[in-house]
């Protein structure tokens, strides 16, 4: 299923995007230049995909997503656990998606 779903970021992350398995079922995207609109245009596009996806494994796949913008200057080393909790916060909540403040 990760090589699938690895497949499908693949076809959907820009160019100038990076996909990374950060753990066990957990895939990191380092989206450069991009802020929380296009971050929300990019999960609106997965989600999309893994629901109109005839592959039944992808099919039963579900996605809860933290976005944490660079707004303060912070490196992607300082992003990845702010990003972490509001995805733990998106799927504890089951609102899908959550934007750390």
């Amino acid at each position: 299923m990760l090589a699938r779903f690895s497949s499908l970021l693949a076809e959907l992350v820009p160019g100038d995007g990076r996909a990374f398995r950060v753990g066990g079922d957990e895939v990191a995207l380092l989206l450069a230049d991009a802020g929380e609109q296009e971050a929300r245009d990019l999960i609106g596009r997965v989600r999309a995909a893994l629901e109109g996806n005839t592959d039944p494994l992808l099919r039963s796949l579900t996605a809860s997503f933290g976005i944490a913008t660079n707004s303060a200057g912070r490196s992607a080393d300082e992003l990845l656990p702010v990003a972490d909790e509001a995805m733990y916060t998106a799927k504890r909540t089951g609102t899908g998606i959550e934007v750390a403040a």
